[in-house]
């Protein structure tokens, strides 16, 4: 495992290690603007969603929703009928087995 150097506080390797730092996070900062940018620009796809197809599948779900399903799924469903790109993380549970 690779460490970082200890540098003296005010010496002039600490302070070229804090510009380089600086320097990395502006950088890194105006690649995410620019990426964001991209995206606002670009123009999605807008889903129609019919109510009562949506209630007859909601009501085939066979279990009591939390109101922080209730909530995900209000959110997923108001992006997904905007014309922009959706911007949303998907996130699936993992199992591990143990032996």
């Amino acid at each position: 495992m690779k460490t970082s150097p200890l540098h003296k506080l005010g010496s002039g390797a600490w302070n070229k290690a804090k510009r380089k730092a600086a320097e990395k996070a502006r950088d890194t900062a105006a690649e995410l603007l620019n990426l964001y940018a991209q995206r606002a620009a670009q123009s999605g796809h807008k889903f129609e969603i019919n109510e009562m197809d949506y209630q007859a599948f909601a009501d085939g779900f066979g279990y009591e929703e939390t109101e922080d399903q209730a909530a995900a799924i209000a959110a997923v469903i108001k992006d997904l009928t905007q014309a922009k790109p959706m911007d949303r993380p998907r996130v699936r549970r993992c199992r591990f087995r143990q032996n």
